[in-house]
């Protein structure tokens, strides 16, 4: 999921375009990083390094198609991971852990690339340090095996004003 939301900020379309993915517009989640590539790139160890593994320019086209290339072999590995956990009752039918982690990590991860771009946070800037931190700590409470991390990590947030995402599927 980390590694798909490290792709997934970066080919959420700007508005008005349509975004399939729900996310943008969500806490923390602008879809805007698409217009900075290059300089990412350039910034970003994880990013240059994928670069330097697919032997590509480093014009924005290119890395478009490289990041959205990356996205989908990532969301299809996820896509088979995701459909395992379920089958082996890892899931909660009436509000599934998976998407606001999902969201979660793209938050994060959009908050360290605006970071990296000197950009201001997509959180309100009175909550976007402790937001980014609150968003990170889900992988640590997925990590921990409980059976409802979103329960848990809304529950320890509740009352701190970072705003949780919106997203209820089953």
């Amino acid at each position: 999921v980390l590694k798909l939301a490290s792709y997934q900020v970066l080919v959420i379309p700007p508005e008005p375009d349509d975004d399939p993915s729900g996310l943008r517009g969500q806490p923390g989640v602008s879809g805007e990083l698409t217009a900075h590539l290059e300089a990412l790139f350039r910034k970003n160890d994880d990013l240059r390094s994928a670069i330097f593994n697919a032997n590509v320019t480093e014009s924005g086209k290119d890395l478009l198609i490289l990041v959205q290339q990356r996205y989908w072999e990532t969301s299809w590995w996820l896509e088979t991971l995701n459909a395992t956990r379920i089958e082996l009752g890892d899931s909660i039918t009436e509000n599934d852990w998976y998407p606001p982690f999902l969201h979660a990590a793209c938050a994060h991860h959009e908050h360290v690339y605006r970071w990296e771009l000197e950009l201001p946070p997509a959180f309100e800037d009175s909550i976007a340090a402790d937001a980014s931190t609150a968003y990170s700590m889900f992988a640590d409470i997925v990590l921990s095996g409980t059976k409802d991390p979103a329960d848990e990590w809304r529950n320890y947030y509740c009352e701190s004003g970072i705003p949780m995402p919106a997203l209820q599927h089953s």
